[in-house]
C-alpha cells in the first residue's frame, strides 16, 4: 500500500547531488510545468505572484518557463490578470494565444499595465442630462482618449439609447431604441463628440464583432497625444 510522503522534500533531496540533477532534470520538466499551470490557474495567483517568480527565476527562465506553459493556460490567466484589455475580449478560447504569452510577460516585467475598466457612458450621461450640452461637457471633461474607451465600455443598447436622445431627429433614431443600428449610433456618437478615430478596414474574414474589438485594440494601445 502506499504511503504519504512530501514530493518537494524527496526531489530537493535527490538533487542536492549533482550527478542525480543532470540525470533528473529531464524528466523534472514536464512536472515542473504541469506544476506552474496549477498555480497559475489559481484565482489567488495574482500578478504580484508572478513577480517574486520571476524575481527567483530570472527573466531567461522566466521567459522558458511561460513559453512552455500551454495555450489553454496562458489564455486563461491573461483574462483573469487583464480583463479589460480589447485583446482579452470574448471568450478565453478564441484568444490570441501568442499576443497572451507576449502580454502576460510584459506585464510581469512591468513593461505594460492592466486596462482599467472604463466606466460605460450611459452610466456617466444620466437620462436627464442627455442633452447636447451635457454630453460637451463631458467629452471635455474625459478627454478625447477616456471618452472612447468609455464609448467602447458602453453596451450596444445603452449606445442606441443615447443616441435616440441626442440626435433624436435623425431618421435612423426613429423608432424604439432596440431597433437602432448599434454601430451607426457609435459612429454617430464619436461624431457629435468631434473625435478622430483612426480608419480601420474590415477584413472580409472577420465578423462585426471582430472588427469592433480590433478597433477598440488600435485604438486604445496607441499613444496618448
Amino acid at each position: 500500500m502506499a504511503t504519504l510522503f512530501d514530493p518537494i522534500v524527496v526531489v530537493r533531496t535527490l538533487l542536492n547531488d549533482p550527478k542525480l540533477s543532470q540525470t533528473l532534470r529531464p524528466q523534472l520538466r514536464q512536472p515542473a510545468v504541469k506544476a506552474v499551470e496549477t498555480v497559475l490557474k489559481l484565482k489567488t495567483f495574482d500578478i504580484k505572484h508572478l513577480q517574486a517568480f520571476l524575481e527567483t527565476l530570472g527573466d531567461e527562465e522566466f521567459r522558458l518557463v511561460i513559453d512552455s506553459v500551454s495555450d489553454t493556460v496562458t489564455r486563461i490567466v491573461i483574462k483573469r490578470i487583464d480583463p479589460h484589455h480589447p485583446m482579452a475580449a470574448g471568450a478565453a478560447k478564441n484568444l490570441d494565444a501568442e499576443w497572451a504569452r507576449q502580454h502576460l510577460v510584459a506585464l510581469t516585467l512591468g513593461e505594460a499595465v492592466p486596462f482599467e475598466k472604463p466606466e460605460p457612458l450611459d452610466k456617466l450621461l444620466p437620462a436627464k442630462k442627455r442633452t447636447l450640452d451635457h454630453f460637451g461637457a463631458l467629452v471635455e471633461e474625459l478627454g478625447p482618449d477616456s471618452f472612447v474607451q468609455s464609448l467602447f465600455a458602453t453596451s450596444p443598447k445603452g449606445r442606441c439609447s443615447l443616441i435616440k436622445k441626442l440626435n433624436a431627429k435623425h431618421p435612423k433614431a426613429k423608432g424604439p431604441a432596440a431597433k437602432i443600428d448599434p454601430e451607426w449610433a457609435f459612429q454617430q456618437l464619436v461624431e457629435i463628440a468631434e473625435i478622430e478615430l483612426p480608419e480601420v478596414e474590415q477584413e472580409s474574414s472577420e465578423s462585426g464583432a471582430q472588427w469592433f474589438a480590433r478597433l477598440q485594440m488600435i485604438y486604445s494601445t496607441r499613444p496618448t497625444r
